[in-house]
């Protein structure tokens, strides 16, 4: 039985059909579809439900499929004592139909009106439900009996459903009955379908290509996720392409395929495995075999083939599929070895096909593989580049080309976000010598480590394995070192990264300018502009700034150009970023490449963060967090999960800020620089406790910070800002002083704008009351100057308390007004209702427009952005790794919550919800 789904909808009708029957109203119902769609799993739901009828079941058995009324037997077993009471001479005619007396000679005219009369007698005294299941396997006869029964049955209490396979019920004999044809299921049903039936999880791109290779069958989920392998399912091993299909579905085409003459079952196998070749090299391949389009009419007339102006197609990639592993091993590799010799030698096609039938290593081959490996990579396919890096190494003759094999596959699995195959091919590597390629083997480890959240690991192999190569190779060794540098800065590390980006750049000062002399002074610039010396570090970025735009976008070990833009939005150049980071998503998504989008969606939130747009970058933030789980990269999910922390607690959204603060801890707890994801969930957590009103909790949460000395750039985390706010709301403004005192020194050694903007706002609050308005104005004026709202906001809200507290009440209603509406813009609920309750106190009228919750969850979100910028369906898809299947949905809520009706609406929409078009900075 196929799994059962989620069929509400089909229930449903099933439902209203059954208390029809109650109310002495019958019917006839066929359930089809598919095989494996599930019409005996959903028949099987709705009758364990119970329905208060009596009930007759009967189930088509193949091997009695010729035997004539074998059905109907079974079926009216209960109903032999009413045989009696049918008119003559139906009650002899029936008992002959059915073997339980002498032949009589009647004609199946009489059997079909006895079985209508005895199923009549029998609902008069109850109800009666019908069911047969499996249909398309029961005797014609019984079907065609029953069919003639129900016809005249509609009105004598009598309800017959049917499931069964569609082309059972082709014929007009059931024109009279409804029809519930169940349709492919939904994504996330599949999904939940190859979740179960899995003996282990399964890797969100390898989830991706099942649900699409199934075409929402479940029991083709099923038999994907049953006969697939571990590594397969966990993405450490590629896909065997065709896929295979499990017995379900494979059975009822076996059978089909064995009435089929023996050329058409080889010309039908050519063409599986050359499917993918072109229609002009199959029909060579055909033809050199001996076959042509003769021998394919017997399969187009059998629906396995779509023959069409010299074109073939199989039905669906199903039967393509089981057409395929149906065959035997050594006919699998004749007819690639058929495709491979009407092909180009040495080109790609060639290479696969020649691989698959070859049974012994061929250098020949694994050469050719190694050009398409390297040629995939040249176009952003990383995927086949992989595939055929590993394949190269499974065809190549033990030696250092079966290693640099193994070396290029695993570099290819890690951008291709498969860290796990990228580990099992590095433990191949573990019987070659250990001076073999040692250099490639240490830097694809240290990425390793890196995306595992063991930056100060790697950190410590490269820089051993740099000083070990700096006298012979200052080139590998400065590469090796520029490894680690985005990973410190992403981890709080930040001087490490300084050290480690100056020590690259002068092991290539004596060697000639090259790209790697510009990626060493591109991550050297972003260290520097993190740790405070922006002028120098902008003057290297700005140097250097087509290097930071043109670094390979799709390249998941270097991180370079989103780092850059990260430096970029802490200098407030918000617009260069956006441009490198839009570009770097797109690429990501053209090259399908799940593992680079973590880090770039990351700096993407942090963007939205800084410049207000509040809830893209929860949504941001959200995707990022949600891909590095799913690609297998914890050491990427700390920076998003800090900046979702941070916006949630601007926004007010009290049990989200928390979840993420709580993982965000207990990320530290197994991970390189947990004292530093303590700080980021602390500084939220008061950040929250401070917009919520509780003051004396922020406290609570930010004074272990200052008590441990736990200082920190204002670049990084301005939490002692918030610290001294909260003490001086909770009345403690002598003990807020040496805080305040510590953020202007931390400001003026860093030239942080935000910092010192801040640091002046904060010195108003404690100072002396004449100088308070005019310190809370200038802390204004420099929000306003350097596009900090949120700053801006808390500011303003500052300066009306103060107006009102001075009775200045004209005043303080305009900067509150103000306040009020910046805190709406950015959707910062808690942040509102203070401002709206402090407008209240002088007089003022809030009219807060501000809701508690986000009416769209955070992908519903990208989706809407991504399509108001002018993407279409597809391209949404391949930014986030969804199928378009997927992006419809999401659009189709998008459209009901919003009460939208076209793209156009939903693009004036967004922006008048200032979600999408904001380019001031937040905090």
């Amino acid at each position: 039985m196929s799994p059962f789904v989620n069929r509400d909808a089909e229930l449903g009708l099933l439902a209203d059909h059954a208390r029809a029957l109650e109310a002495g109203t019958g019917a006839t119902v066929v359930v089809c579809g598919e095989p494996g769609m599930g019409a005996s799993s959903l028949l099987g739901r709705w009758l364990a439900d119970g329905v208060d009828a009596r009930v007759l079941e009967v189930r088509g058995i193949e091997s009695e499929s010729e035997l004539p009324f074998a059905g109907l037997g079974s079926l009216l077993l209960p109903l032999l004592d009413l045989i009696d009471e049918l008119p003559e001479p139906q009650p002899a005619a029936l008992r002959a139909a059915l073997a339980l007396g002498p032949v009589t000679g009647h004609d199946r005219f009489t059997v079909f009106v006895a079985v209508t009369g005895l199923l009549g007698r029998a609902a008069r005294l109850r109800p009666l439900l019908v069911a047969v299941d499996d249909a398309h396997h029961l005797d014609p006869s019984s079907l065609a009996a029953v069919a003639f029964a129900s016809r005249r049955l509609g009105h004598d209490g009598v309800l017959v459903v049917l499931a069964g396979r569609a082309d059972a019920f082709d014929d007009d004999s059931f024109g009279h009955a409804s029809t519930i044809e169940l349709r492919p299921v939904a994504d996330a049903h599949a999904q939940m379908i190859l979740n179960a039936a899995a003996r282990v999880s399964i890797h969100p791109v390898v989830s991706r290509r099942l649900v699409d290779a199934a075409g929402g069958n479940p029991a083709a989920l099923v038999d994907l996720a049953v006969m697939l392998g571990t590594a397969e399912l966990q993405g450490t091993r590629p896909l065997m392409e065709p896929l295979p299909v499990g017995p379900t579905f494979e059975g009822a085409l076996i059978r089909q395929l064995a009435d089929l003459p023996s050329a058409t079952r080889r010309a039908m196998l050519v063409i599986a495995v050359g499917d993918e070749d072109g229609d002009d090299a199959v029909f060579r391949a055909l033809a050199a075999d001996g076959l042509g389009i003769d021998h394919l009419v017997p399969a187009e007339r059998s629906r396995f083939l779509v023959l069409d102006g010299g074109r073939h197609r199989f039905r669906d990639e199903r039967t393509r599929s089981a057409v395929y592993h149906a065959s035997s091993a050594p006919d699998r590799r004749r007819a690639h070895q058929v495709m491979a010799d009407v092909l180009d030698p040495g080109s790609a096609t060639w290479a696969v096909h020649a691989a698959e039938a070859s049974v012994i290593p061929d250098e020949t081959i694994a050469a050719a593989l190694e050009r398409m490996a390297v040629d995939a990579a040249a176009v952003g396919d990383i995927a086949v580049s992989w595939h055929a890096w590993e394949r190269a190494a499974s065809v190549s003759l033990q030696g250092g080309d079966r290693s640099r094999r193994l070396l290029g596959a695993t570099d290819a699995a890690l951008r291709v976000g498969r860290p796990d195959a990228a580990r099992r091919l590095l433990d191949e590597l573990g019987s070659a010598r250990p001076d073999d390629h040692r250099g490639e083997r240490d830097l694809l480890r240290g990425r390793l480590l890196v995306i595992a959240g063991r930056p100060d690991e790697a950190a410590t192999l490269f820089v051993a394995r740099s000083d070990q190569l700096s006298g012979d190779d200052p080139v590998g060794a400065a590469a090796l070192l520029l490894e680690v540098v985005p990973a410190m800065l992403r981890n709080g590390r930040v001087g490490t990264a300084v050290t480690l980006a100056r020590r690259s750049s002068d092991l290539l000062a004596s060697t000639p300018d090259g790209p790697l002399t510009a990626r060493a002074a591109v991550a050297l610039g972003s260290a520097l502009v993190t740790i405070g010396g922006d002028r120098s570090g902008r003057e290297l970025l700005d140097r250097y700034r087509d290097v930071a735009a043109l670094e390979g976008w799709a390249n998941a070990a270097s991180f370079l150009a989103d780092t850059a833009a990260l430096a970029l939005i802490r200098l407030g150049d918000h617009q260069h970023a956006r441009e490198i980071l839009n570009h770097l998503a797109a690429a990501i998504g053209e090259a399908s490449a799940p593992f680079s989008a973590p880090n770039v969606l990351a700096v993407q939130s942090f963007l939205d963060y800084r410049t207000g747009r509040l809830a893209d970058a929860a949504a941001a933030a959200s995707s990022a967090v949600q891909i590095a789980d799913e690609t297998n990269q914890p050491g990427l999910v700390a920076f998003p999960l800090g900046t979702l922390a941070t916006v949630q607690a601007m926004r007010g959204f009290e049990q989200e800020c928390r979840d993420a603060s709580v993982r965000l801890a207990r990320l530290g707890q197994g991970q390189d620089g947990g004292r530093g994801h303590e700080l980021v969930a602390r500084a939220a957590l008061g950040l929250l406790e401070l917009g919520l009103g509780r003051p004396q909790r922020a406290v609570a949460e930010l004074e272990p910070l200052w008590s441990d000395a736990h200082r920190s750039r204002p670049s990084v985390v301005m939490w002692n800002a918030d610290f001294a706010d909260a003490l001086i709301r909770s009345g403690r403004p002598d003990d807020a002083e040496p805080v305040i005192a510590d953020l202007e020194a931390a400001a003026q050694r860093s030239g942080d704008g935000r910092a010192r903007a801040a640091a002046t706002r904060l010195r108003a609050l404690v100072g002396p009351t004449e100088s308070r308005d005019e310190l809370l104005e200038i802390a204004v004026a420099a929000c306003r100057e350097l596009d900090l709202p949120f700053g801006l906001a808390r500011s303003l809200l500052d300066l009306g308390a103060a107006q009102r507290r001075s009775r200045r009440r004209k005043d303080a209603r305009v900067s509150l007004r103000e306040a009020l509406a910046c805190f709406e813009s950015m959707s910062s609920t808690s942040w509102s209702r203070l401002a709206a309750a402090e407008l209240d106190r002088c007089g003022g009228t809030s009219h807060s427009t501000v809701v508690s919750a986000d009416p769209l969850t955070p992908q519903e979100r990208q989706v809407a952005r991504l399509v108001a910028e002018g993407a279409s369906n597809r391209e949404v898809a391949s930014r986030l790794f969804v199928s378009v299947r997927t992006v419809e949905s999401h659009l189709s809520r998008v459209y009901r919550k919003m009460d939208l009706r076209s793209r156009t609406e939903l693009a004036g929409w967004i922006s008048r919800t200032d979600l999408g078009h904001r380019s001031t900075p937040a905090r």
